[in-house]
């Protein structure tokens, strides 16, 4: 029987990615959405690693990071 990896994860890594770019090309209204949304989706698949035992906590983890620094990012560029 094949692993199971959470079902958020890979949907929170993609998001974090795609916050991080918009982070680099764009304003910070679009980043705080897809940002937030990659960092609840990496908590929660993070969440379901430990709790149901499920594959894939590097990639929540990694997911909700991505979200958290873009945020950032667009933050120090938007007010600096």
């Amino acid at each position: 029987m094949p692993e199971r990896r959470a079902p958020l994860a890979v949907p929170a890594f993609a998001a974090g990615v795609v916050a991080l770019v918009l982070a680099i090309l764009l304003g910070p209204a679009l980043v705080l959405a897809t940002g937030l949304s990659a960092a609840l989706m990496g908590g929660q698949a993070w969440h379901d690693t430990r709790l149901h035992g499920y594959h894939g906590e590097t990639l929540a983890i990694a997911g909700a990071l991505l979200g958290l620094g873009a945020i950032a990012i667009s933050m120090l560029v938007w007010l600096g």
